[in-house]
């Protein structure tokens, strides 16, 4: 069977994708059963590890692995934070500097919500803008390190939440 999933790059070792905004990464908790990037992509690799994760929103390019020895070697590039990850988000507003750095602890809010907490775990994003638009703009960030919903909520804690985003 053919994937509908854009492949952009595969050998012995690992699988990259492009993952389309909108589909889960894995199966979710509370619908596992719905379609997700992992268990299309396995119909014609199966074993296939998880690496790591986009948000359901989020569109681009996902790398996994394909045995175990690839899996290890791949989470210690992740964990050890030699990855580089680069993200273009559509905001509202206008950031307060053509590029800066957020330096905030993120920890969890209410209702699956993240919020910047004195108490959270450590997380930076380094922010680049783009291009602006009308009451719009385009902007890099780059985490370099990876909680959840980091861009989002740092984002939106400078004044500039994603366009699309209801949650922040």
């Amino acid at each position: 069977m053919k994937t509908p999933v854009e492949i952009i790059f595969e050998d012995e070792q690992l699988l990259g994708a492009n993952k389309p905004a909108h589909l889960p990464t894995i199966p979710e908790r509370h619908q596992p059963e719905a379609p997700n990037l992992l268990h299309l992509l396995q119909q014609d690799n199966a074993g296939l590890l998880t690496v790591h994760r986009l948000d359901r929103q989020t569109s681009g390019a996902i790398v996994f692995a394909k045995n175990p020895e690839s899996h290890r070697h791949l989470s210690l590039q992740f964990q050890n934070r030699t990855v580089e990850k680069i993200y273009w988000a559509l905001v509202a507003g206008s950031p307060p500097a053509e590029s800066g750095t957020i330096d905030a602890p993120i920890g969890p809010g209410q209702r699956g919500r993240m919020i910047i907490a004195k108490g959270g775990k450590q997380a930076v994003t380094k922010y680049r803008l783009i291009e602006s638009f009308r009451g719009y703009s385009l902007v890099e960030a780059m985490p370099l390190t990876g909680r959840t919903h980091q861009i989002r909520v740092h984002l939106a804690h400078i004044g500039i939440p994603l366009a699309t985003d209801p949650l922040y």
